[in-house]
């Protein structure tokens, strides 16, 4: 289907200095091959120091700014749509969080960007299918990586991942305490260890759940909330439509049809 995947726009500004503020309605994969810059996710604030890769999801309200100011960061960007970003973005493909690139593979990363900027970019038919198998590699093994970084985790992170995978409300203070540590400590090493916060792995954990359980079972969406801790099956709702770019019941509905 020729809406398969549609490739927006795409480019690279190696010296970049631009103050975005803006809410997207299609997905923009985006690349700092060097530099820093703060990244909001409405008003969540996120600090990428060196080489990273992120999304940027519809619904969300972003902004980007380089850091330290008037010092330039290298950019690369992709926007796309369609519905095979939907069945991605189901599958878990697609993060909400940024992650970090390994020194020793951003030659290679920013290489195979390019590459996919140049193809999506020509018109014909073969240059589209090749953009879209060139992206769907790369969010592949961005997947791997985030699975890898929490494959047999020491001990003090394996516990704290425990506590935060639990339906309670967790007492972050607590953890810390439970581990040793001063919050602060605590939220530096599991940052370190997992490149995310507390809070947004937790976050991420539940819409993982949230995904899972509107695929697999007939639970109702009020009982989904429920099952995840929360107390208000609206918020629940608004938080997986910020997160996912769907509302619950249409992530459902998508899920079904691609199991037809």
């Amino acid at each position: 289907m020729s809406d398969e995947l549609i490739f927006m726009h795409g480019g690279r500004i190696p010296r970049c200095v631009v103050t975005l503020a803006k809410r997207f309605n299609y997905h923009l994969l985006q690349m700092s091959a060097s530099g820093g810059l703060n990244l909001w996710r409405d008003g969540q604030l996120t600090p990428l120091v060196g080489p990273h890769v992120w999304l940027c999801h519809p619904g969300p309200w972003y902004q980007m700014q380089e850091t330290p100011r008037g010092q330039p960061w290298n950019h690369r960007y992709l926007a796309f749509t369609g519905a095979l970003a939907l069945q991605w973005e189901s599958s878990g493909l697609l993060s909400e969080q940024p992650q970090a690139l390994p020194r020793g593979q951003v030659r290679s990363w920013a290489r195979r960007f390019d590459r996919l900027i140049e193809q999506s970019q020509r018109g014909d038919r073969w240059s589209r299918l090749r953009g879209i198998n060139l992206l769907e590699g790369m969010l592949i093994d961005l997947a791997e990586q985030r699975d890898s970084s929490l494959h047999d985790p020491p001990a003090w992170l394996a516990r704290v991942l425990e506590r935060l995978r639990q339906t309670d409300e967790p007492d972050y203070q607590s953890i810390a305490a439970d581990q040793s540590m001063s919050l602060s400590a605590l939220q530096r090493r599991f940052r370190s260890a997992t490149g995310l916060s507390l809070h947004a792995y937790r976050l991420q954990h539940r819409i993982a759940t949230a995904r899972r359980l509107l695929g697999e079972t007939d639970f109702s969406i009020k009982q989904i909330a429920q099952e995840l801790g929360y107390r208000d099956v609206f918020y629940f709702t608004r938080q997986f439509k910020q997160h996912v770019g769907v509302a619950p019941g249409r992530f459902r509905q998508s899920r079904e049809r691609m199991g037809r």
